[in-house]
């Protein structure tokens, strides 16, 4: 099972890119025509109906029957909103600051008040000064807040 996120929208957002069959992070997540989304090595492990030279699948959330395609569980649509949200989730785990505590740079001790965008990661402004030169950065707060702007935009429908 994956790891467990420090914040309730974390939490949340964890809970819904999990697979329910799997119950892990999807991966190579597909979407049925009901609307249900499992990774695509779960669909291909399911049961198998054969009526007519078609097989069938039956969801594992609402058992709705569905062809599958001649070309297998791969053809299935890709959940992209789930990859999208995927993203999102490592992005605002790596930027999320506890607000008990002030994170310091490991390297120079100094507050990580920066985020560099080129290399997804928290950094002070001695990084920035020596590590992180030409790439491009954000105040953390800042940062933070287009971070959850993107995923509010993926969530909508």
């Amino acid at each position: 099972m994956a790891t467990q996120p420090s914040s309730p929208g974390l939490l949340k957002l964890e809970e819904q890119l999990t697979c329910p069959v799997c119950l892990e992070h999807y991966t190579n997540p597909k979407i049925l025509p009901c609307h249900h989304s499992f990774c695509q090595h779960c669909l291909e492990g399911l049961p198998l109906d054969k009526k007519n030279e078609t097989y069938y699948l039956s969801c594992p959330t609402c058992r709705h029957h569905t062809a599958l395609p001649e070309e297998g569980a791969g053809a299935f649509p890709v959940a992209f909103h789930l990859n999208n949200l995927k993203e999102m989730y490592s992005l605002m785990k790596k930027t999320a600051v506890l607000p008990t505590c002030e994170a310091t740079c490991i390297d120079h001790g100094k507050p990580l008040e920066l985020f560099c965008e080129t290399c997804d990661t928290a950094i002070c402004v001695t990084c920035l000064a020596h590590n992180h030169k030409h790439h491009e950065y954000d105040l953390i707060t800042d940062s933070y807040i287009n971070h959850c702007q993107k995923l509010r935009e993926c969530l909508l429908p």
